[in-house]
């Protein structure tokens, strides 16, 4: 070999050796095992109304997207925030938990031991309603990033009622000279059966927003298995304007 090229050689196998010291020392980004994905939002839907004064469950599908064996348990997170805001603003609401390990190629439906109370204390005066969008992701992505995240877009609103008559109640209780078999009261057409007392008592619950007022009719139907035209009908208009509470409060009409 020519010596007076050796000079030349050197510095350039140093440049190489230190190249190859920088790749064998470059940080590697984390990722979890498997593949899990999120799949579809169950609680909230997309586009759904919800109640401002209700607590909202929220809950995801999450699936084994991965052939090769059961996942690992893998951390979740929900974030909801009024549309625009950034993650983490002072007016989005948080929670967290953790999807047990997965069979292959299943899917499992994944409900947050905690519920969501949408903020409202930043709505301007007047304001009824406003979107919000509630994200669920993974803590820890894997290597399909495009599903470890799933957004919805909701729409928060005072302007919801809810109505609730509890289901153990028996409109035939208090009717009196009514026949029975084992199936219980038997009840003839073209008869009239007395009550007892002087007024026929359902209850209901009404949850109002504190600044909402309800008008509805309220009443029963009786009607045939098959159909057709009711067989007896009676209806009231109930007017709770300036009642205005919030909350859970037990009626009889």
């Amino acid at each position: 070999m020519d010596a007076d090229r050796l000079p030349r050689w050197r510095p350039l196998l140093l440049v190489g050796l230190l190249l190859t010291s920088l790749m064998v020392t470059l940080p590697v980004a984390s990722a979890a095992s498997g593949d899990l994905g999120l799949t579809s939002a169950i609680s909230p839907l997309q586009a759904q109304h919800v109640n401002a004064f209700n607590q909202v469950p929220l809950e995801v599908q999450v699936t084994n997207e991965d052939p090769g064996g059961s996942s690992a348990p893998r951390d979740i997170e929900w974030e909801a925030c009024p549309e625009g805001a950034p993650s983490g603003h002072t007016h989005c609401d948080q929670g967290s938990g953790t999807i047990p390990s997965l069979p292959t190629l299943q899917s499992y439906t994944y409900a947050f031991s905690t519920t969501w109370s949408p903020s409202t204390s930043h709505w301007t005066t007047g304001t009824v309603e406003a979107n919000y969008t509630v994200t669920f992701s993974f803590v820890e992505a894997d290597f399909d990033t495009s599903d470890d995240e799933l957004t919805v877009v909701v729409v928060v609103t005072k302007e919801f009622k809810d109505i609730m008559v509890p289901e153990d109640q028996d409109p035939r209780d208090g009717l009196l000279d009514v026949a029975s078999d084992n199936d219980g009261a038997v009840l003839n057409t073209n008869v009239t059966y007395p009550r007892q007392g002087e007024t026929w008592r359902i209850n209901y619950d009404v949850y109002l927003c504190g600044d909402c007022d309800l008008n509805m009719t309220w009443g029963w139907r009786l009607t045939h298995d098959f159909g057709g035209a009711p067989v007896a009908e009676s209806y009231t208009d109930v007017d709770l304007t300036g009642y205005n509470w919030g909350g859970l409060t037990q009626l009889t009409t």
